[in-house]
Formats: C-alpha cells, structure tokens, sequence
C-alpha cells in the first residue's frame, strides 16, 4: 500500500522525558560537548567521532539531511544528543531511523525508549515500515532495537562520511508489531520476580541459572527475538543436520523447544487456577520420536514458534503477583508460574548454547 500522506520530516515532538525539535546550525557546540565522550562512540563504526573534526562532519550531514533532530531534557532544557530520519522511500513505504546517540548520563534508564517512542509513532502516521541500520559489532545499539520488536532481515555494507563500508545489521519493524509492542512497553505496570528454591524441583535449577539476569518480561522477549535470529541464520543444506548418530537436528531442537513451551505454559495455566490435579512429567525423547520436522520448513517452524510465545506473553502478562506464586503439581514435586517463566527461558537459551557448540 501506498503512502497518502506527504512524511513531514520537521516535527517538533515531546513526552514527560525528552523533546525533539529540528536541528539548526547553532545547535554545534551544545551538540558536540554531548558528544564528546569516547565511550559514547566505543561500539560504533566512527569511534573518532567524539573528536571535533569527525563530529563535524556528522553534523554537517546531518544539518544538509534536513530532517535531523535535536534531543532535550525536557525538565533541564540542556542538550543530549541527536537523531534524524533518512532513507525515505514512498514506493516501499519506509522511512529509516538512526544516527541516534545520547550522552552516557541517559543511558539504561528509559531515555532511549522515550526517543523512539516518540520517533516510530511519528514515522508510522505516514508509513508502515522503519528501517533501522545497526554497525556489526554496536552490541548496545543491537539489544536497544531488538527490544523495541524490530527484526534482522538483512545485512550491508555501508559507507559512513566517505570512509571504508563496514558491515551493517539491517532491522526492519512493522506498524502492526509496533503497535503491538509499545501497548506493551508503554502500559506495562507489573513483573513478575524470581521465584523462591521451593517453588521448583532442584533439576530445574540449571535452567533458571540460564535465564539471565533482569527483568522478567525484557528477558522473555529478548530471548524471544534470539531464537528467531539463531534459526532464521542456519543455512538451508543445515537445517536437517544432526552432529551425530541418533542425535536430533537443528530443526528438531526447534521442534522441541515449541513441544516444551506448549507444555510447561499449560503447567503455568494449571498451577494459576490452583487446581491440585497431579501433572504427569514428559519423555523427551518419545515426543521427539513421533514427530517428523524433515519436510517442514523453518520458516513455518519459526510461526509456530512465535504464535506460542505471544500465547506465553499474554498469559504472563495478565497473571496477578499472587497467581504467579501459587504451586501444582507435577509428578509430586511443587512449581509455580514465575518459576515455569524463568525455566523457558533458561532452557531456550540452553538449546542454543548446545547447538551452538555442538553443531557448528
């Protein structure tokens, strides 16, 4: 579908953290004293940048785009950092979002999340695609963006201000899944801790272990969007491959990580209800024995995959803190919801640790 409004790249945007505002040539020496940090520019291909001459030039590019921005604290009314739209195309209906910093001082506390909000809600009155160019190795910048539901799609080489290309990560996210997504950055009121040692059997520990540190719903869909990256990765002559006789493939690890999410969220949703109904354990082995994953495809895989964690996320989600403790039974051992949430995630990330070492 085409566009029918005109972009307007010049707006003047604000919320309770941040204002943005068009950048003007007199905005250098506020800008550049942001920007002046090392640290800032550590992960990103122009690590010179906080340098006077190579800001320059990022400024100068930026103020010829025309469609640049200026940040402020809107309760200090100071300068901390900048970004723009670019990349406008009326035929594919996208806009890019990038050359995005902040000083350190705005870092990991709701800043950068305030900015594209108020950026992608923006963007998406006129489009229905924001493209998002991440350099390789901008770690920070990768985890920021995938956080907001954005999805690798692509890779390229990309020139900064004239210099060598260096690889870029292309991400691309939808109008429809960032609707979706901010209703649940943005509305979010509750997490759900970590659970208690008698909430779980000692075996699980492992996987809670595995889980990561911080919040719970972060974590869930951080670990969400790495499963997506790992198996949309694997080369199609890999996808039936298994390292070793009797052992499963690629595409049957993903099978099973599907079969043990449906399972333990029914676990969750039993335990929730407080029914006492004793649960049986699951043979692994004997559910990967009767299912035949060879001529599915892993894009059809990867469907299922999703439409199960977003069943998972709203299940969550729309559990009470006191519902999320209570405790069933499965094979005469307690577990309740918080500690089954943690153990998805913790076994999903062993799988990938597993196939990472073993298969490749």
């Amino acid at each position: 579908m085409m566009a029918t409004l005109n972009f307007d790249f010049n707006p003047v945007l604000g919320n309770a953290r941040i204002g943005i505002r068009p950048l003007v040539p007199g905005d250098f020496q506020d800008l550049f004293a942001c920007a002046s940090d090392p640290l800032i520019w550590e992960q990103h291909p122009e690590k010179l940048r906080y340098e006077r001459a190579a800001f320059q030039v990022y400024f100068d590019e930026a103020i010829k785009s025309g469609s640049a921005f200026l940040i402020s604290d809107v309760k200090t009314g100071s300068a901390i950092g900048s970004s723009r739209y670019y990349d406008y195309s009326a035929e594919e209906n996208s806009v890019a979002v990038g050359y995005t910093f902040l000083t350190r001082a705005y870092w990991g506390n709701g800043y950068n999340l305030a900015l594209k909000q108020l950026m992608l809600d923006h963007a998406f009155r006129f489009v229905d695609i924001v493209i998002l160019h991440i350099g390789e190795n901008n770690m920070r910048s990768r985890k920021a963006t995938e956080k907001l539901g954005a999805l690798k799609i692509a890779e390229l080489e990309r020139s900064f201000s004239g210099r060598a290309n260096v690889l870029n990560f292309i991400y691309q996210l939808n109008k429809k899944d960032w609707i979706r997504k901010s209703s649940h950055l943005f509305t979010q009121k509750q997490t759900m801790e970590r659970p208690l040692p008698d909430e779980y059997m000692p075996h699980f520990q492992h996987y809670l272990d595995q889980s990561g540190e911080g919040e719970f719903f972060n974590l869930l869909e951080q670990n969400t969007a790495e499963v997506f990256r790992f198996f949309n990765a694997i080369p199609p002559d890999k996808e039936n491959y298994a390292y070793a006789p009797g052992k499963w493939t690629i595409k049957s690890v993903l099978m099973h990580l599907i079969d043990v999410d449906r399972i333990f969220s029914f676990r969750a949703l039993v335990a929730a209800r407080l029914d006492p109904s004793p649960l049986p354990s699951f043979e692994e082995d004997e559910y990967a024995a009767h299912v035949d994953v060879t001529n599915r495809s892993m894009e059809n895989l990867l469907t299922e995959f999703e439409a199960v964690r977003k069943t998972i996320i709203l299940q969550f989600e729309n559990a009470t803190e006191a519902q999320s403790r209570f405790k069933g039974n499965v094979s005469g051992h307690p577990i309740s919801p918080r500690a089954i949430g943690f153990i998805i995630i913790g076994h999903a990330n062993h799988h990938l640790s597993i196939l990472t070492e073993r298969y490749f």
